[in-house]
């Protein structure tokens, strides 16, 4: 018996960057996704590592969002890769960078464009609304 197994080789839609307070809403390409499956994008750094959801759109494509990574650690750049719930517990899948075969995911061997992903600093308020035109007011940027 022949077995197919998924795999990804790209990021599409042009989203290489977003806050680190999460939600930027990315497109993954690969193949042989099949929507009774569970899948899940990883993205990881320095050791860490958050994990959200993907949905699958068709069989040749995914959609997760960025997770809070900002709420947990400091903004930087981010490792992706996929994963695939197999008897509980998930497993990587292939990542092939356009290619045939399976190639390794390393910060030196991404870019932009494939399984590397930018958080930003990201803020929700201030502690003040106002202070003297002559400055000397201290803020206090609160996090998201």
């Amino acid at each position: 018996m022949l077995s197919f197994l998924p795999g990804w080789d790209a990021r599409t839609g042009g989203q290489s960057e977003g806050p680190a307070s999460g939600g930027t809403s990315l497109a993954v390409s690969g193949y042989g996704f099949d929507a009774s499956e569970v899948f899940a994008c990883v993205f990881s750094a320095d050791g860490h590592a958050l994990s959200s959801p993907a949905v699958v759109v068709s069989h040749d494509a995914l959609r997760c969002d960025t997770p809070a990574w900002g709420s947990v650690y400091s903004a930087t750049t981010l490792v992706l890769t996929i994963t695939k719930l197999v008897s509980g517990t998930p497993e990587g899948i292939a990542f092939t960078n356009g290619g045939l075969a399976p190639v390794a995911i390393l910060p030196s061997a991404c870019s932009h464009a494939t399984c590397l992903f930018d958080v930003y600093p990201s803020w929700s308020a201030l502690s003040i609304s106002a202070g003297p035109a002559s400055g000397g007011t201290l803020v206090e940027v609160i996090k998201p």
